[in-house]
């Protein structure tokens, strides 16, 4: 029986003869060592995984995409090496182009990847939770590795639109899930709007840590194409370091940036508040930025040459107020 999910979920698997997970079925990372990497999940996105842990999903016949399950010897993060630091096993593994799960730019957008569209493209569950318990599904475009922007409210829409039991879905959201892609998009049409708090959605958290994941896993050199993105000058650490603690994304933009920025003081304040009950690539991170390698170290002083901007602008459509 399903809490936040269509109550009719496993029996529509059945119905469909989705098979059960036998010893037969090819290994896969079950809900809790999922939650386990990320920290934490919200509870839609928990549910569905252990849904997971007992059907093959993946087999359901859904309108444009399939369940994307996590598996150790496929796009996953592959196992650390001996005496390796997670981060820098996020850093030796990445794509830009999502053909993988588990990755480096998740974390900072603070998202997990459910689905793959019949494109490639994936629906994202944002790693938030509202009230009701509910969390927003993005989409993102393989080719770009842009988060385009809100196609479902909550994974129970996704999924009841998926199932094709969408009687009481809005018309709005259920034509964005079938047709998620920014071309599809008519004159004046866009994704739902933002009703979240910028600090807790996805596509600006995306935008703004490019720079980071990018200097992360290529240097500088590719971090610089991104720095002239207008959510890169939108942070406020008044606001967002006491935060830092029950949000993954938050914390390792903060720690991350101030390390490239050599902000010492507001790296310590950062790993100060996240240190507790850190998700294991926080507290990595925290480890290895006190003691860090050649190479970040070079790619800091890379940074500093490109003038990564260290104070604040907001523009026009984005406020402060809204972070």
């Amino acid at each position: 029986m399903t809490a936040y999910l269509p109550k009719g979920f496993v029996a529509a698997l059945r119905a469909r003869k989705v098979p059960a997970v036998t010893k037969k079925t090819p290994t896969f990372i079950e809900a809790r060592e999922t939650e386990k990497r990320y920290g934490w999940l919200p509870s839609e996105v928990k549910e569905l995984l252990e849904v997971a842990d007992e059907w093959v999903i993946e087999k359901a016949k859904w309108k444009n995409a399939r369940y994307l399950r996590a598996e150790p010897d496929g796009w996953e993060i592959p196992a650390a090496k001996k005496g390796e630091p997670l981060l820098a096993t996020f850093m030796r593994r990445f794509d830009w182009n999502v053909f993988s799960n588990m990755q480096l730019w998740e974390h900072f957008a603070g998202v997990v990847t459910i689905a793959v569209h019949d494109s490639d493209g994936r629906f994202l569950a944002g790693r938030v939770e509202r009230d009701e318990g509910t969390s927003p599904v993005f989409y993102m475009d393989h080719e770009t590795a842009r988060i385009e922007g809100c196609v479902a409210e909550s994974v129970r829409d996704f999924v009841m639109i998926e199932m094709g039991d969408d009687a009481n879905v809005p018309k709005e959201t259920k034509k964005l899930v079938l047709k998620p892609e920014s071309w599809d998009r008519g004159e004046g049409e866009g994704y739902l709007p933002r009703s979240l708090r910028l600090r807790e959605w996805a596509p600006f958290l995306a935008a703004r840590a490019d720079w980071i994941v990018a200097a992360l896993a290529f240097g500088a050199g590719e971090a610089k194409s991104h720095l002239e993105t207008p959510e890169v000058r939108c942070f406020d650490a008044k606001v967002e370091l006491p935060l830092v603690a029950s949000s993954e994304a938050l914390a390792l933009y903060w720690l991350m940036r101030s390390f490239f920025l050599s902000e010492r003081d507001v790296f310590e304040e950062a790993a100060k508040v996240a240190s507790a009950d850190a998700p294991p690539l926080v507290a990595s991170c925290i480890d290895v930025l006190r003691d860090p390698g050649d190479a970040l170290v070079k790619t800091r002083a890379a940074l500093a040459r490109l003038k990564t901007p260290k104070k604040p602008a907001w523009p026009r459509d984005l406020a402060r107020s809204d972070l």
